[in-house]
């Protein structure tokens, strides 16, 4: 499967994230790296201890990470995190 392929199958916006990183390469590094990224670590830490304060923080911050690489259903997901939990 190709990152565009990908994209398309998770309602993603590719060209969003070539706008922004200009390579498939990057895209693809950023991609897998995602899940072990410090803001969706921040975002999981501040769930568990209920902290809304942080938990704004770190959903606001996930929010852009995914607008960078064109995820377009967890940037949105996202911003009603840090909407719900806005301090």
């Amino acid at each position: 499967m190709t990152l565009q392929e990908l994209y398309y199958e998770i309602g993603g916006d590719y060209e969003q994230a070539m706008r922004v990183l200009h390579m498939d390469k990057l895209i693809d590094k950023h991609i897998r790296k995602l899940r072990m990224n410090s803001v969706v670590e921040g975002l999981i830490a501040a769930g568990e201890r209920m902290d809304s304060s942080e938990i704004f923080e770190a959903a606001h911050a996930m929010k852009g990470v995914c607008a960078n690489l064109g995820l377009v259903g967890l940037a949105g997901m996202a911003s009603e995190i840090s909407a719900a939990d806005k301090p």
